[in-house]
């Protein structure tokens, strides 16, 4: 795959290319606003139920043929090209950045479902297979004078803008506008085209309209016609003469890849060019057009990402869009229930307490395709292992000389630290200072604990964590080599760096808060998001645990519109290496508890047993209680297991769940001023997934400080690798 990307063949010479283009976006989108405007009273609340409600709230967006075009000189060849799970997308690469345009963005950016159609509906091979077999009776109720197959687009469109229009039936209105924005607004058909009466048979019940898989169907449509603009394109630029003005259309749904270009350029905002105006779901509700771009202002925009507005590898969902129904059917749909998605990432750390010949010798399913194959491990392991070293070897590395006793207490020391060989088996050999340095702090006599009414976690006590804070034995230890340096750099010089975790750039207000200079030190969702995928990035297939978003409790709680199957059966894409519930002993849950506290659970699926882990005692496990939130987030679960089919698939019969909920006693305990409960959130995650007791520690407060200072350690150098 690497060959293929660098190989100067699979692209123009951008050097030389510059070259405007009158680029016609066929469905593009413009024409659905024309349509809204007719629809008043109960035709727009009955348009706003549909699947195609949601465009509503859009803003009416330009054609954008010239940005499309200058996305395109940048695109690779894409007959050279196939992606390791078999599924169809487009790759570019701006500068020395690769980026990938596939169903996924096109899911998250529309919001319509995937899943199995017809692979003939809205064909004529459909239109002979359906004649005489099924009446249109929306096509009869509507153009009585017609045949099913000589409704044109124009019959429609004149149908909606003149007077028979405000004579039919509020629901046929709506199904024939529904009809409409699909063939010009979608498919970009021309008004001449006829309209198959599948769409007529399929929008007159409009729950089928609403449950069909648009997503699928629009991504296959359209990535037909993407697929061949780079020869389109290309086959202008292998004439000997230039004479004419390049020219070219386009088919499809072509507004989500004008949506992606703006998400993954950060140079569109910066020059005015569009506006975001908010975080709603799915993604074409974000964006505003604020001018109409020419070829001068494309150009301009393209030169800011090279010099200072670097472009976005990759557009990663959140975890609200994660947790989408329209995500979780595109998951299903691509990679299907307990598929494997290829990993080189996990392969790099299984290979490190694994041998390489059992790995190797294990053969893998890619995709629905159903091929299998084995990865190149050797040389996929070297770039990560080269890259995993050389992570702050090419940043600037500056002395700080002002202010430094302001940040004595949180901030590294500047020692700069050189390249090592990646981690074995024995990880004591990399252990660097000042996270692994002992403290000489004489013992203290521990008070005896009042007992309280709750039950014991274990029968028998695990061995104490004390005051010797060796970090060497939990899994996130060393993570990156090298990195005390870059975060002084950053307190000093104000560096910035977007996590490869989230569409998320981690600023002086993220290292404030964990470095306890703002918000009184507590972490917000960001933080334990990102920790928690590094753990489950480093998850050996031994583990026998899984860990969920911190979002997932509170979601059960609330009754929010989510659905957790996919991340419950491990077919979660992101975050990567879910794991199925039936595969695994816990499932361990960071908690969130209104307005500022976070709090750890444990889910024992043997005994249905929920141990939480609080820093601050028994305050947010009593509201808990009090409120109800045990029996609702037991309620949910419950039907959550039956979905999945839990009690068959670990072949065990099934029970009433009756969840205990115990509050652990040893915990370490918040002694500082500091908002620390994120950080211990953090800290008996690692502990639990690296196999070590969560106990009571003598000097909490110590703790937490130089947790937070290997935290800040572990951000920064796994936000750019490995990959």
């Amino acid at each position: 795959m690497e060959d293929i990307f660098n190989n100067p063949e699979n692209m123009h010479d951008l050097n030389n290319v510059n070259v405007k283009a009158i680029v016609h976006l066929k469905g593009s989108g413009c024409n659905i606003w024309e349509v809204f405007q007719v629809l008043e009273g109960v035709r727009r609340d009955l348009f706003r139920a549909t699947i195609f409600g949601y465009l509503l709230d859009v803003d009416r967006l330009q054609e954008g043929g010239l940005l499309f075009h200058k996305m395109f000189l940048y695109q690779i060849r894409p007959d050279a090209i196939v992606s390791p799970d078999g599924v169809k997308r487009l790759y570019f690469r701006v500068g020395d950045t690769k980026m990938v345009y596939g169903p996924e963005e096109f899911c998250l950016i529309t919001g319509f479902n995937f899943g199995e159609y017809p692979k003939m509906i809205g064909k004529k091979v459909s239109e002979k297979n359906l004649i005489n077999k099924k009446r249109c009776l929306l096509r009869e109720r509507l153009f009585p004078d017609h045949t099913n197959n000589s409704v044109k687009i124009s019959d429609i469109k004149s149908f909606i803008f003149n007077r028979p229009f405000l004579q039919v039936g509020d629901a046929d209105a709506v199904r024939l506008c529904l009809i409409y924005i699909l063939c010009e607004g979608f498919l970009g058909k021309e008004v001449d085209d006829r309209v198959p009466q599948d769409w007529f048979i399929l929008a007159e019940d409009l729950d089928v309209w609403n449950r069909f898989p648009w997503g699928s169907y629009l991504w296959d449509f359209t990535y037909e016609d993407l697929e061949d603009t780079w020869n389109k394109i290309n086959n202008y630029f292998s004439l000997s003469e230039h004479r004419q003005t390049l020219k070219y259309s386009v088919s499809g749904f072509t507004v989500p890849i004008k949506i992606w270009i703006y998400e993954m350029l950060p140079a569109v905002r910066a020059g005015g060019y569009a506006s975001r105006k908010n975080r709603e779901m799915p993604r074409m509700k974000r964006w505003s057009d604020n001018k109409k771009l020419k070829w001068v202002d494309v150009n301009k925009m393209f030169l800011m990402t090279k010099e200072r507005q670097p472009v976005r590898k990759k557009m990663l969902p959140t975890d609200e869009e994660m947790t989408s129904s329209y995500y979780m059917s595109w998951q299903e749909y691509v990679y299907g229930e307990r598929k494997s998605v290829p990993s080189p990432v996990r392969d790099n750390f299984r290979r490190q307490d694994e041998s390489s010949s059992s790995m190797l010798s294990s053969g893998r399913s890619y995709g629905r395709s159903g091929r299998s194959g084995k990865p190149k491990l050797d040389e996929v392991l070297k770039r990560l292992h080269a890259l995993e070293q050389h992570v702050f070897m090419n940043r600037e590395q500056t002395k700080c000389t002002e202010n430094v006793n302001y940040y004595d207490d949180y901030v590294i020391d500047g020692k700069q630290n050189t390249p090592v060989e990646p981690r074995t088996r024995n990880p004591s050999k990399h252990i660097c200072t000042p996270y692994t340095e002992l403290h000489t702090a004489p013992k203290q006599k521990r008070r005896p604990q009042k007992k309280v009414d709750t039950k014991l976690s274990s029968p028998v006590p695990p061995p104490k964590f004390t005051v010797v804070h060796d970090f060497s034995v939990l899994r996130l230890q060393p993570y990156v080599e090298g990195g005390e340096i870059v975060i002084q750099n950053y307190f000093f010089h104000s560096y910035e760096v977007q996590h490869r975790f989230l569409n998320l750039v981690l600023d002086r207000d993220f290292w404030s808060a964990l470095f306890g200079h703002a918000h009184d030190g507590w972490l917000d969702a960001s933080h334990i998001t990102i920790w928690y995928r590094l753990l489950n990035e480093r998850r050996f297939d031994s583990d026998r645990h899984t860990i969920m978003p911190p979002n997932f409790f509170v979601c059960h709680v609330l009754e929010e519109v989510y659905d957790w199957r996919a991340f419950m059966s491990g077919i979660s894409r992101y975050p990567e290496h879910m794991v199925a519930w039936w595969d695994v002993d816990t499932v361990l849950m960071p908690i969130h508890s209104f307005p500022n506290h976070w709090l750890f659970g444990e889910l024992r699926l043997s005994s249905m047993e929920i141990h939480l882990y609080d820093s601050l005692g028994r305050e947010a496990y009593e509201k808990f209680k009090s409120d109800g939130t045990f029996t609702k987030f037991e309620a949910r679960v419950a039907g959550y297991l039956d979905k999945i089919n839990y009690w068959a698939r670990r072949n065990i019969r099934r029970i009433p769940l009756n969840m205990q909920f115990i509050l652990e006693t040893n915990v370490p305990k918040k002694s500082s001023m500091l908002g620390d409960g994120g950080v211990f959130v953090c800290m008996f995650m690692e502990q639990l997934v690296s196999g070590q007791p969560i106990r009571e520690l003598i000097d909490p407060r110590n703790a937490a400080l130089e947790f937070r200072q290997r935290m800040a350690k572990i951000y920064w150098g796994s936000s750019l690798g490995p990959m």
